[in-house]
């Protein structure tokens, strides 16, 4: 007989996927599959039908869709309790139910809002410090996405480490975009560019691409800049932008930001990029290095938190706080890019790497959990 597990995929019901939202969906797109297991998702304690789920992947957005869970509501299509206290369920962030299911594991990504506030609002600190612990005590698995944040969850909650497994997070690739994204790289010539990746917000680190045009501004005649993710909070593109202009009115047209992107769109943008950067001060995993490395991309990577875990051979290494150790680790990557092919990876040489790195990984590492009972 099979085992029955429940999936929480209310992160997918999102406007636009980024980070948790992904991971969610990705971990469903493999559920979806698994014939060994009888998965079934819920909306906190609603029960979404399996061609919902499929709609939302091939969407990759979950907005238009709250009439439905209204509507789910209403025709009483709520957990059975008395089967969920006999099933597994996986939470791929913060709990909506505790001590529901027989056996109930959480995904943590990180501790941020504990361990830097200073990047957070208040609002969100709290929502985030009045539930760790209770996610903590009420599950029986504990999924870290990094070495890292397993460590800290080990040293700031005393979890047993024989409870908490790595989940080391993946690249999704479609061969048909990453094939039709190839061609066009070979075939274009453009100006010379870097990306600097991740959501514009105080905590993505920003600031130190423009502390250091302020001390190396001929940067900007080798290379324009295009900041790759969508607008955070704090106003902080306006604030860096406004920065930008009092180093130099003319540099502010060679530095872009992309807003929120498709995936073929992002995927075209670090494909033809020179080699890409990733100033973050802390970060639970890092998936956007682990996609630039796996396009044959040098990152130009801080080495804090769970940073150095993810893609080491292809990233060099600095200290988020300090401009100088930035430089240097920009001059070293644009070396590297000029003297190497690193960039012009073929097809199977991506494709080759993508495997040892995809999301099937992270998915058999919880099929694996619910299968030893």
């Amino acid at each position: 007989m099979k085992p029955i597990a429940y999936m929480d995929i209310a992160p997918m019901f999102e406007e636009h996927w980024t980070g948790i939202p992904v991971v969610s969906a990705s971990l469903a797109s493999r559920a979806r599959l698994d014939r060994r297991i009888e998965w079934k998702f819920v909306f906190e304690s609603i029960l979404i039908e399996n061609e919902i789920v499929d709609e939302l992947l091939t969407l990759r957005r979950g907005d238009g869709h709250l009439g439905y869970l209204e509507r789910r509501v209403l025709d009483g299509c709520v957990l059975n309790r008395t089967e969920a206290a006999r099933s597994h369920a996986l939470f791929p962030n913060m709990k909506a139910l505790r001590n529901v299911f027989g056996r109930e594991a959480v995904i943590y990504h990180d501790f941020s809002t504990l361990l830097t506030p200073q990047f957070h609002n208040r609002d969100t600190i709290n929502h985030h410090a009045n539930r760790f612990a209770g996610d903590v005590t009420s599950s029986q698995m504990h999924f870290c996405v990094s070495q890292s944040t397993a460590h800290d969850l080990i040293n700031y909650f005393g979890v047993d480490e024989r409870d908490v497994r790595v989940l080391p997070l993946g690249v999704d690739l479609d061969p048909a975009m990453l094939s039709s994204v190839l061609s066009m790289r070979d075939m274009s010539d453009v100006e010379p560019y870097i990306c600097v990746l991740g959501t514009v917000e105080p905590r993505k680190n920003g600031r130190i691409i423009f502390e250091f045009l302020e001390k190396y501004p001929d940067f900007l005649s080798r290379y324009k800049i295009i900041f790759v993710g969508r607008d955070g909070w704090l106003d902080e593109k306006n604030r860096l932008m406004k920065r930008l202009e009092a180093i130099d009115r003319n540099a502010v047209s060679r530095v872009k930001f992309s807003g929120f992107l498709s995936e073929s769109q992002k995927l075209s943008l670090l494909s033809m990029a020179k080699f890409v950067v990733y100033p973050s001060f802390f970060e639970g995993y890092g998936i956007p290095v682990a996609e630039a490395g796996v396009l044959g991309k040098y990152v130009v990577c801080s080495n804090t938190s769970s940073l150095p875990e993810v893609y080491p051979e292809r990233s060099f290494f600095f200290d988020p706080a300090d401009v100088h150790s930035f430089a240097a680790a920009i001059d070293a990557a644009e070396l590297a890019a000029n003297i190497t092919f690193l960039d012009r990876l073929d097809f199977s040489e991506i494709w080759s790497d993508y495997e040892t790195r995809s999301w099937g990984r992270t998915y058999e590492c919880v099929a694996n959990w619910i299968h030893e009972g």
